[in-house]
């Protein structure tokens, strides 16, 4: 299951959100290591290798979904939303971490710091 920190923090930026109209949803949170090992050779086969395959999906003991602290806010649809999550996410302490997933965030910071600044892409992770 996903993390209680992450979804007490989730919860709390959803309820926060809603006050403004805006309705946030975790399409994808917790993964098992199988899954997410299913995912990364799907990604394999579609991207043509491990390291194009890394930019999206990341290997099950790198990926932070198993771990149950990585979640995929309102994807694919509502882009507008997550960008609310985006701006306000640090009141919570979450933040978006790779420029090219407009819908994954972590719990990377306490709440009310400054989110880092975005890395490219996963691959990032794998180092």
């Amino acid at each position: 299951d996903a993390h209680p920190l992450l979804i007490a923090r989730f919860e709390a930026a959803k309820s926060a959100a809603l006050l403004e109209g805006v309705h946030l949803y975790i399409t994808s949170g917790f993964r098992s290591f199988d899954r997410q090992g299913e995912l990364f050779a799907a990604a394999i086969k579609k991207y043509g290798s491990e390291i194009e395959a890394s930019k999206w999906v990341l290997p099950k003991d790198i990926s932070h979904h198993p771990w149950g602290i990585a979640i995929d806010v309102n994807y694919p649809g509502d882009r507008t939303a997550v960008k609310w999550l985006e701006e306000n996410g640090s009141t919570f302490g979450l933040c978006r971490v790779y420029q090219n997933e407009w819908w994954h965030f972590e719990p990377v910071i306490a709440p009310g710091w400054k989110c880092p600044a975005l890395v490219p892409d996963a691959t990032y992770s794998v180092d």
